[in-house]
Order: structure tokens, then sequence, then C-alpha cells
């Protein structure tokens, strides 16, 4: 009885043990091939429901300073371009490259996309500056077919700061729909959240038209109330904006807003931060992007 107990112990064991290798070797082989070795992260157990039943999971926090999201979590059918924001709030230069591979959530399990026969991906390096936001495109064309309605996730695995020989995977998910709208020509990205009595409300406005535009820098700033409006918040006395537009790269802008100079100090709720941006055209949209902010004495 005894060894057969131990016997049944020893197997379970070692079944846990080709599991944990498998799941690791997987993700590294999805990462694709990288000049140190890949950090893993954890590959979440999901139960078996329906693709439609999950929500994606569009943010990938890759450590305590390194944060990845996608622009929007839904997109529509054919999408040519994801646009990634990365967020680098440490103090070393963070290092990235463009391989990234494609997944489809199926039948309660995540299954790689089909890809053409041969292709390869630039081996070049990009860089991000220290306590700085950037923007990178991620394109599906060595896909076999075009993005399909589901539930998708892009793994990418070259991600390291400073001098290191390590790479740090990643992985973002989102959603394909026939009425998705596609991403905006500009957006505003407020990194960091959710905010905490912030000082200052930092802002990454997106620019993917691929062209120069111009912004006027005149910030506004709504909060959402309980009925789900947004109302306007005021600015505080004796704040003046200059009337005259910058210009806005491709490569889009960060921005500082002062929060005590130009509001005051801000209660806890969602807001939104708008920029009215002109494009070639010559048409002026507004921009803009909700953030979350916390307080605590």
């Amino acid at each position: 009885m005894k060894n057969t107990l131990l016997t049944a112990l020893l197997t379970a064991l070692l079944c846990l043990s080709l599991i944990a290798c498998g799941t690791a070797d997987a993700l590294n082989n999805a990462a694709g091939s990288t000049t140190g070795p890949v950090i893993p992260i954890e590959d979440a157990v999901l139960p078996a429901v329906s693709d439609r039943d999950r929500e994606p999971v569009s943010t990938c926090c890759v450590s305590e300073d390194i944060t990845v999201s996608l622009l929007q979590s839904t997109y529509p059918a054919g999408t040519q371009a994801l646009t990634l924001v990365l967020e680098n709030r440490g103090d070393e230069t963070l290092t990235y490259g463009e391989e990234v591979s494609f997944e489809k959530y199926t039948d309660g399990e995540w299954k790689p996309v089909g890809t053409i026969d041969s292709y390869c991906f630039n081996s070049l390096a990009y860089l991000l500056d220290p306590h700085s936001t950037g923007v990178f495109t991620i394109s599906p064309w060595f896909l076999a077919q075009p993005l399909r309605t589901g539930l998708y996730r892009v793994t990418g695995g070259e991600l390291r700061t400073g001098d290191s020989p390590v790479h740090t995977a990643w992985q973002v998910e989102f959603r394909v729909t026939e009425d998705a709208r596609p991403e905006p020509d500009y957006a505003v990205f407020v990194p960091g959240q959710p905010l905490r009595n912030p000082d200052s409300i930092p802002a990454y406005v997106v620019n993917t038209t691929g062209k120069a535009s111009s912004i006027l820098l005149i910030p506004r700033l709504e909060r959402q109330n309980a009925a789900g409006r947004w109302e306007e918040v005021p600015c505080a006395e004796g704040v003046g904006f200059c009337g005259t537009s910058d210009p806005l790269g491709p490569e889009g802008m960060e921005l500082q807003e002062p929060v005590e100079y130009l509001w005051g100090q801000l209660a806890a709720g969602r807001y939104r931060l708008s920029f009215d941006i002109t494009g070639t055209d010559p048409v002026t949209r507004t921009a803009g992007g909700e953030f979350l902010v916390e307080t605590f004495s």
C-alpha cells in the first residue's frame, strides 16, 4: 500500500514538472530568437470558456518600472497596425526589438496563428530613454490570413534595460470584432495609472498618421460625474494660455500638465484630458485620454 502511494506521488510530481517546463519552453519559443536568455512571464491558467466571455488584458506590467500597453483593446477585422505604448519609469535606457508572435484564443486555449512560409524581422534595436514614454507599431504583415473576429494575444521577447544581457518577455491581448473602431489619428495616453495625489498629469500625445501635424497646447480637463456624464474642470483663477499651435511630429509628444497651477487639487475619480490637433487636411480634431485619480491623506 505504501509503495503504491509513493509511486502515485512521484508520478504526480513528474507530471507537474513536465507541465512547468513545457510552459516555459513554449513562451521562450514564442518570444523569438534573442542574444540573451529570455525571462518568461507567467502564463495565466485560463478557464475553458468561450473567447467571447474573456476580457482582453491589453496592458502588461513587465516590471515595477516598465509597462507595455496597446492603445486600445478592441480592433476591427483586417487591422493592419496596432500601436503599442511603452512606459519606461526606470533610471536606465530600455532596449526593445520588433519581433513578435500572434496567438488566438480558441476552445479554451491559446493557439499560434498561421504565418506565411518565409519572413524575417528587422534586427535593429530601438531605445527608449529613462523616465519617458514611446510608441511602437505592431503589424501582422507576416500572418497567413488577415485578423478575423476573436481574441488574440501578442508576445514579444526583446525588452532589456541598461547593459543587462537578459531579455524580458511581454504579452498583451486584444479583441477583433466587425464593428470595432480603428485607432484614431490622434490620442492622449496617460501613463502610470492610477495617479495618486498627482502634482502633475503625465501625458503622451500619440500621432498614428505618420505625418507632421500641429497641436494647440491648451489642456481641457473633464471629470466623470455619478451619472456618467463629463463635466469640465475649470482652470484656476489667473491661468492663461497662448493661442499659437505647436508642431506635433509623427513620433508624438510628451507633456507634463501641472495640476496645482492649472486646476488646483483634484478629487478622486475618472478624468479625461483633451487637446485640439490639426492635421494636414487641415481638419481640427479633439484627441483625449481617460485616467483615474486616487487621493489619500
